[in-house]
């Protein structure tokens, strides 16, 4: 017998990097020791801490065969670590998990269940709740239609990525990898996960996001920015074929702070293509009413902005896509509305 035959695989691989972690690090790890599925391995990478990272890790390793340390002699970035941590994982899921967050006890046993089940899902995250060291606390609710999840990637990252499972096949077999050397990688990872499988999210919040100011996202917010904005300007690309101006973007990511017609017309526009390319997408009826319902709510806030109706803002040759999408998300509509009435009493 080989010696690898003798190891047991794990169901889950939780994979989490951690950069001068001591603060918060005994709180996360203990969040994931305390859930309910235990079935897992715990794939730690130490990116290059310079304080007590490395020696709490080392104290957790001794007492828990279940750890796995990965040492970084130096920083090598988010990326590179996550990359590092998903080729060593075992499990049929990878779990990501940030070094100062916390999930609640039933995360792991709720997202087991759901793509035990749903074996078309290849990447589920959850709702979360948001954390500040002042008290605040709000809840961020994430949508759990993946072609509604699909859509919305191509305006931001619909996922919090230290709430995500997903397959392992994803990068043992296809080779998915996160890319280094920038901010904002999850965003880009997930992005081009969904142009091939699909995404969702549980509705119940089973992680808590800690905001405070050594975030990266917070430290680095302009970086983030940049280079989030050309994960957008990609997903357009990819999905409309047209490279969306650099001038248009802060425009186009959010449309209430439009304050010219004919820029409100052509990001309009855009997301006409983006929505024609939807009908490729082999979606539900829920998931098409849904998207369709996003954009009016585009369409709305971008002439709200630019004080136009929102009819004003179609262009003579985008109207062919609005009616037929609109036409059939008012059938929708009414089919529904017409199927509650007739349930009443």
């Amino acid at each position: 017998m080989k010696f690898d035959e003798l190891v047991t695989t794990p169901k889950i691989s939780v994979v989490m990097s951690v950069l001068n972690g001591e603060k918060y690090l005994h709180e996360s790890i203990k969040s994931i020791l305390d859930q309910t599925y235990n079935d897992f391995e715990f794939i730690i990478i130490n990116d290059g801490s310079t304080d007590r990272t490395l020696e709490i890790l080392g104290d957790y390793a001794a007492r828990d065969p279940r750890f796995r340390i990965i040492n970084n002699y130096q920083n090598m970035g988010v990326g590179y670590s996550r990359n590092i941590g998903n080729a060593t994982a075992r499990g049929e899921y990878i779990a990501i998990m940030d070094a100062d967050d916390r999930s609640y006890p039933e995360r792991f046993a709720k997202q087991v269940q759901f793509l035990d089940e749903n074996p078309d899902v290849a990447v589920l995250g959850t709702s979360y709740i948001k954390a500040r060291s002042d008290n605040y606390n709000r809840l961020m609710k994430r949508f759990n239609l993946p072609g509604l999840v699909r859509w919305k990637l191509i305006f931001h990252c619909e996922l919090n990525n230290p709430s995500v499972m997903m397959r392992r096949t994803l990068i043992s077999e296809e080779g998915f990898l996160y890319a280094e050397g920038i901010e904002g990688e999850d965003f880009d990872f997930f992005a081009k996960v969904s142009r091939k499988h699909k995404i969702t999210n549980l509705e119940e919040p089973l992680h808590l996001y800690r905001w405070h100011d050594r975030n990266l996202t917070f430290v680095k917010a302009s970086t983030f920015v940049t280079y989030n904005n050309l994960t957008i300007s990609e997903q357009i690309k990819y999905y409309s074929g047209v490279e969306i101006p650099e001038n248009l973007l802060d425009g186009f990511k959010f449309p209430q702070n439009l304050t010219n017609l004919s820029e409100a017309r052509k990001i309009i526009a855009i997301v006409l293509l983006l929505l024609k390319s939807t009908e490729k997408w082999d979606l539900t009826v829920k998931e098409s009413a849904a998207i369709m319902q996003d954009f009016l709510r585009i369409l709305g806030i971008a002439a709200k902005a630019v004080k136009k109706r929102p009819m004003n803002l179609i262009a003579s040759d985008g109207w062919g896509i609005f009616l037929r999408h609109y036409l059939q998300f008012q059938l929708t509509s009414t089919t529904q509305k017409t199927f509650k009435d007739s349930m009443r009493p």
